[in-house]
């Protein structure tokens, strides 16, 4: 009896783990796993999400086609599309990013690409001095190159290591409608 009532609990525990869990479909195109506690903004809590006078961010604000969520101070941005597939995608974009950021030099910055079990991911990652804000910026393609999802992750330069555990979640959670 102990057995059943301990593993009805534990079998509580998972289920309320999993499902607090907020899933979202982006364009149809792709289904993802949330953190915990998100709240999807509207279009005019976005907006009033604008930077400061002077200071700029990789957050689109206005007219942005995809989903915007914050988790305390983390804002993520995300949006996907169907594409013609293109060889060696990735590895072009990185490149250019690179020579983007050699000329900019933030005082932080990174780039690296991922393989995963059916995709691949070009991560971004840079700080912007002006506000002391970070930011995770992550193009993910499925295997066949022809579906892609793009996230911005907007974090205090504080918080960097919940940021980059929210974007692992996020990465390891993508599955795309097509393969």
């Amino acid at each position: 009896m102990k057995k059943i009532i301990a593993l009805t609990i534990l079998g509580l525990l998972v289920y309320m783990n999993v499902f607090s869990q907020q899933q979202a479909t982006i364009h149809g195109v792709v289904t993802i796993t949330l953190p915990k506690n998100v709240e999807k903004l509207t279009k005019e809590e976005l907006v009033a999400q604008k930077p400061d006078k002077g200071k700029s961010s990789p957050i689109v604000l206005e007219n942005f086609k995809g989903e915007t969520y914050k988790l305390k101070d983390i804002l993520i941005q995300l949006n996907a599309a169907s594409i013609a597939p293109k060889p060696d995608l990735l590895v072009q974009q990185k490149k250019e990013i690179d020579d983007l950021y050699s000329f900019s030099q933030p005082q932080f910055y990174s780039t690296s690409i991922e393989r995963l079990q059916n995709h691949s991911v070009l991560i971004t990652n840079f700080d912007n001095p002006q506000d002391s804000k970070g930011y995770f910026i992550f193009k993910c393609y499925n295997k066949s190159g022809n579906s892609v999802l793009i996230g911005t992750l907007e974090y205090d330069q504080i918080n960097k290591k919940v940021a980059q555990k929210n974007l692992n979640q996020i990465i390891q959670s993508i599955k795309f409608k097509k393969p």
